[in-house]
């Protein structure tokens, strides 16, 4: 991202002239040290493949991805509120950086599965990042903290895609080693951004004594619940897609590495057309349309360039359903429970990603590519009740 774009950004959040430029420097940071952690998943996939030609080692693999927030979500936001949260987001940016530095290493010594487990811990010291810097966004924001956490937002849900979609171009101008690397060089780059940052003077540990009445107040709201429900298929979905395209690269569309690197990026630069959609095609049943659309078109797609312009509307569609259901749960829970809230939301989507990028592979050996493509668009129609159930509620 640009300096002029982020100035426009942080210029819509006008806060106290002191921490204008923490705010600008702590999104800008977390967006990259996002993207930095979404980047090498692409190349694990490649090296896993090569190195085991195993569809359950795929499926282990691109589940990987995800089973630290399945974990550890629902005790990220406790984290941030009993230590200083700047200081949390810092030792995690470092960690890291730390990490991606030897996951690089260990697949330019071709141990791909240990690769595979160092950037799951990558993820893992990752996992309390976002909600301690939402939770810290009120008192360095100032009266548009609502704008401010929207960008935050925005780039959190983005960078799960766009990160592995600069992973994708990656594979093909640079080859998997180099993009590894360049995943730790931006790790990099995002812990050295907070430095000389120090706004933890004010903080105040938050003892959450008991989950079960917040838990409450989610499930008594239907709305909630239903937007849980559907953004957790949204995330199946996504998540299979993701790894179908690689048998779909290689076996349907008869070609490799760079054929999947083309279509993953495709699928993770849709996702900044998101506004756009959002825009232009007014009420997300409408828009889930154009996500079981492009799901169909890609099964029958007879190569990767044909496969571009659905994948891309694949990717904008399904972050700004995201972005909507966030939305949905952010005016359906009360405060007291909001957070707890989106903690829940992140257990179940991750989980529903994970089981979808686990079983992508065992499927499309069953189906074919091409059928699981077919499978995940009747899926996404079948979500389209839940969407129109939680918008009336």
């Amino acid at each position: 991202m640009s300096a002029t774009v982020a100035t426009r950004i942080i210029d819509r959040c006008p806060v106290a002239p002191g921490d204008r430029a923490p705010v600008e420097r702590l999104i800008l940071a977390h967006g990259t040290a996002s993207v930095a952690m979404a980047l090498p998943w692409p190349a694990l996939l490649v090296v896993t493949w090569s190195s085991t030609h195993s569809h359950v080692w795929l499926g282990v693999a691109g589940g990987a991805r995800m089973a630290p927030y399945v974990a550890l979500s629902w005790l990220a936001g406790a984290l941030g509120d009993r230590v200083p949260r700047i200081r949390l987001l810092r030792a995690s940016m470092w960690a890291r950086a730390g990490l991606l530095m030897g996951a690089a290493l260990l697949v330019e010594m071709d141990h791909g599965l240990a690769a595979v487990f160092a950037t799951t811990l990558v993820v893992a010291t990752g996992t309390p990042a976002y909600p301690a810097l939402v939770a810290e966004m009120p008192r360095i924001a100032g009266a548009r903290t609502e704008q401010a956490t929207r960008w935050l937002v925005t780039f959190e849900i983005s960078a799960f895609v766009v990160g592995s979609a600069f992973g994708g171009l990656a594979i093909g101008l640079l080859g998997v080693d180099s993009s590894m690397w360049l995943a730790a060089a931006l790790a990099l780059a995002a812990s050295l951004m907070l430095v000389g940052i120090r706004i933890d003077r004010k903080f105040s540990a938050v003892v959450v004594r008991s989950g079960r009445g917040r838990t409450g107040l989610v499930l008594r709201s239907r709305s909630a619940v239903r937007a849980i429900a559907a953004v957790s298929v949204i995330n199946a979905v996504g998540g299979a897609a993701a790894v179908a395209l690689l048998p779909m690269a290689q076996d349907s569309w008869d070609g490799g590495s760079a054929e999947f690197g083309l279509a993953t990026a495709a699928l993770g630069f849709g996702a900044l057309g998101a506004p756009l959609l959002l825009r232009f095609v007014p009420g997300m049943h409408k828009a889930l349309l154009l996500c079981g659309l492009p799901l169909a078109g890609v099964a029958a797609t007879p190569t990767a360039h044909w496969a571009i312009v659905p994948l891309a509307v694949l990717g904008a569609s399904g972050t700004g359903f995201e972005c909507q259901m966030t939305s949905v749960i952010q005016r359906s829970v009360p405060d007291a429970a909001r957070a707890f809230a989106l903690g829940l939301a992140d257990t179940a989507m991750m989980s529903a990603a994970l089981v979808g990028t686990s079983l992508a592979p065992l499927l499309a050996s069953q189906l074919g590519p091409r059928g699981l493509f077919a499978l995940c668009a009747c899926a996404v129609i079948a979500v389209i009740g839940l969407r129109v159930g939680a918008e009336r509620d």
